[in-house]
Parts: C-alpha cells; structure tokens; sequence
C-alpha cells in the first residue's frame, strides 16, 4: 500500500497503461453481446430478459472498471487522489472503499504499470478484461498480445479439424433423429476466437486466459503450425 499521502488534484499523475485499459474497457461497453434491444413490439416477456442482459453485460465491465480505478488509487499511487472525493464519487464511505476491490487487483496492476508478469496474471482478477485491453500500453504487451492471437488462430483450426473428426460439424440428422439443432450443439462445445476489434459484437464466449485451453490441443496445434510459440506457450501457462 501507498503511505497514503493525497496530493492536491494537480499533483496526481494517471499512468499511461491505467489510461489505456480503463479506455479501452469503457470502448468494449458499446462492443459486448448482446445488442440494445429494439423496443418492444406486442409481447414484452422476451424483452424484458433481453433489456436485462444488455444491462448486466455491460454492467459488469463498468464494475471492473471502477475496481482498477480504486485499486490502484487507493494502494498504488503516490501521491493519492483525494480518497474523500473518490468515496463521494461512487455515493459511498472512505472505509468502503476498501470493499471495491482484493488484493488480486492490487497484484495484477502492478504488474500492469511495472511491466512485469504475464498478462494473464493481469487480467485474470477481472472478469471482463481481456488481453486486447492492454494492447498499446507497452510494446512488450503488445508483441505478447500478437503471439496469443496467433496461439488462438492456430488452436482455433486445429479444433476444428479435431471436431469434424469425431463428428461434431457433421451434417444434422434428420428432423427425427436430432435431438438439438447443429448450431446449438456447436455453440455449447466452442468458444468465439475471432480477434478483438472496435466496433465488432462477438457471437460466443472468447476464451481469456491460457489456461482456459486444453493443453494437449495447444501443444499439437502450434507444432503444427508455429514451433517457434511452444516456448512462449510454456513460459506463460507456467508462470500461471
């Protein structure tokens, strides 16, 4: 923690890396599935669950937001921002503040403003944080950012191939034989592994972290297709 000298509004500097990703996170709000309801037409039931959705999706960005902003004000940066006006900001006490956040936060940034760690040990305490967050926030990140996505491309197409080998993609059964459409069983057994771009809604969950990806299938897919990732692949899932 900080020594808790506050400084005047003037005297507080904001890193760069905080800058960034608290943008980049108040961007994805207007990115993330599912989209604004339309208004309702007729039969409200579906989109009062609809409306509901759009809110808590973007809901929960916003909350992890609000933890990396006080978590760092409050235990990084020296000198503090006043913690009287932070704790009016949000409607709530000084000593609530505390409640905001865990200590997971308070690693993981600094790790973020450091330079040091993976980015998974970064972004992991935050739900809706995702690498593409922290890309422009050190040329580091953003090469280790670059060989994830690559990672993802190359598991993507050797899941896939995987896939189709033990039938999952093949063609639906009759009407009678099928117990689910296709694309239900496909969206249950894949994540969405298109890379994060400004503007763009994604239709599944993106994997996140490394170790969300079966290790076998990492390994023989960048044999495959990149050798030269295995070492990186190895220091970052152990670094986990």
């Amino acid at each position: 923690m900080t020594d808790g000298t506050e400084g005047k509004a003037n005297d507080v500097v904001i890193p760069e890396a905080i800058a960034t990703v608290v943008e980049a996170m108040w961007t994805h709000v207007w990115e993330v599935e599912p989209p604004a309801p339309t208004a309702p037409d007729g039969e409200t039931a579906e989109w009062y669950a609809d409306a509901v959705g759009y809110c808590d999706s973007r809901a929960e960005i916003l909350t992890d937001a609000r933890s990396l902003l006080t978590a760092y004000a409050r235990e990084i940066a020296s000198p503090r921002p006043p913690m009287g006006e932070l704790a009016a900001a949000q409607g709530i006490s000084i000593t609530s503040l505390r409640r905001r956040y865990n200590e997971t936060h308070v690693v993981a940034l600094r790790h973020l403003v450091d330079e040091t760690g993976t980015i998974d040990e970064i972004i992991a305490p935050f739900r809706t944080l995702y690498d593409d967050h922290l890309r422009h926030t050190s040329s580091s990140r953003d090469d280790e950012i670059s060989k994830r996505h690559e990672m993802a491309q190359l598991y993507a197409a050797h899941e896939i191939q995987l896939a189709e080998q033990i039938g999952i993609y093949a063609p639906r059964r009759a009407p009678t034989e099928s117990r689910e459409p296709e694309d239900k069983l496909r969206s249950r057994r894949t994540y969405d592994n298109s890379p994060f771009e400004p503007g763009k809604l994604y239709p599944g969950r993106r994997r996140r972290l490394l170790s969300e990806y079966n290790p076998r299938i990492m390994e023989d897919a960048l044999q495959a297709g990149n050798p030269q990732l295995l070492d990186a692949w190895h220091i970052w899932t152990k670094a986990r």
